[in-house]
């Protein structure tokens, strides 16, 4: 590969990152605010935590999937597509088995759930609502991490990016128009899921077609060494972004888990945003390691962690002075619950503002594989964050779970 090709590449992963972010942000305040003027914030919320709550299921990847991605990046240097293809199978075994476990756990959840929240709904309807929210995950975990985790590797994520964002695009007119013709939240989210699926279904067919990948491929020992090595780290992320929503239902009302989604909404849209600027450069990062290009890493790290942390502090300064007054005019026309809490939206800001400055030196632990060295401070950190949100919840509310939340990212 020359080192031209490879730059290219970074650019197409780069713009095709940000166009994919983009469209999740857009997508991300349109939804939810048609959501809340046709079904008000209770049904928001509830859709809200549904979603987290089938998200935890995440936890079962135990940090795999960055340890198949590091694990990825010398054979594909090398073109050793023998060992290519046991990984594949490895991590595709591990993958569906998953799937078939979150298929359990979406059969539990669906009978389980209503029980927790008091909503007007049927039990039967919230469990309807469960299962049609799930079908976009589980044709992740089945088909489609592996084949995009092949890709990134690759420095190939524009491919399964460009997927995505034709699902986006197809989710968000599909869903408005279902939306304000009057359907039910029920069905906007079986057709929203069900169109989800053409990322998935579209970078599996792409694998099948240009890798060749032998999928009936015997290996004697584990090709994926430290299999379970990005475990701590894994929890860490999956708890950061589920488990404010989870305790707030649990322990609040999921009036406060709607307050909380429109912050989330914003304070987010800015974290994957720059998360996406990491995309490109982490494949990158990975393939100089494998390559063993020391020199010319440290040089383009130094620069890009500078320009990353100002951008950082601009956007997030930018979000502190504003974010209270964008929220009192997304939401001029719901006037069932008070969105104006001040102390929250300055406490999640910062919290995700520092999670932020750090997404950069993970992209690094990640390309290098070094997952066992930071294994103590991702476990402080998940443990910080649940207990200090459990502490406070009960006393203050969403200001509560900002507090254990920028507790966690100190």
């Amino acid at each position: 590969m020359t080192v031209l090709s490879r730059k290219k590449k970074f650019i197409l992963n780069t713009i095709a990152s940000l166009i994919n972010q983009l469209l999740l942000i857009i997508s991300g305040f349109l939804l939810p605010s048609a959501m809340l003027s046709a079904y008000g914030s209770e049904v928001n919320g509830l859709v809200s935590s549904i979603s987290q709550f089938l998200g935890f299921i995440s936890f079962m990847q135990a940090g795999v999937g960055v340890v198949v991605q590091a694990a990825l990046y010398k054979p594909l240097s090398s073109n050793n597509y023998q060992k290519v293809s046991q990984i594949y199978v490895s991590a595709q075994k591990f993958f569906r088995m998953i799937a078939i476990i979150f298929v359990a756990y979406t059969v539990l959840l669906a009978f389980v759930y209503p029980y927790f929240t008091d909503t007007p709904f049927t039990n039967q309807y919230i469990a309807f609502l469960v299962f049609a929210i799930s079908i976009n995950l589980f044709a992740q975990y089945y088909f489609g991490l592996t084949n995009s985790l092949l890709l990134q590797a690759d420095q190939k994520a524009y491919v399964s990016l460009t997927f995505q964002s034709l699902s986006i695009i197809l989710n968000v007119i599909v869903s408005l128009v279902l939306i304000y013709s009057g359907f039910t939240v029920l069905s906007v989210k079986l057709v929203s899921n069900i169109l989800c699926l053409v990322s998935p279904i579209g970078v599996f067919l792409y694998v099948r077609k240009k890798y060749e990948i032998n999928r009936r491929i015997k290996y004697s020992e584990e090709p994926i060494k430290q299999k379970w090595s990005g475990f701590s780290q894994h929890i860490s992320a999956v708890i950061v972004d589920n488990t404010d929503v989870i305790i707030l239902t649990l322990f609040s009302s999921l009036q406060n888990v709607s307050v909380y989604y429109v912050y989330y909404i914003v304070v987010n849209s800015l974290r994957v945003l720059l998360v996406s600027l990491t995309n490109g450069i982490q494949s990158l990062f990975g393939d100089m390691l494998a390559r063993n290009e020391i020199s010319k890493l440290s040089f383009i790290f130094s620069k890009f962690e500078i320009v990353f942390s100002y951008i950082t502090t601009f956007l997030y300064t930018c979000t502190l002075c504003l974010i209270v007054n964008f929220v009192k005019v997304y939401t001029k026309s719901v006037n069932d619950v008070n969105y104006d809490v001040p102390v929250f939206a300055a406490l999640i800001t910062l919290a995700f503002a520092l999670f932020c400055y750090r997404t950069i030196y993970y992209s690094l632990i990640k390309a290098a594989g070094h997952f066992k060295e930071t294994q103590f401070g991702a476990t402080l950190e998940a443990v910080l964050n649940v207990s200090i949100s459990i502490i406070f919840v009960t006393h203050w509310g969403l200001v509560g779970v900002a507090i254990g939340t920028k507790s966690a990212s100190l």
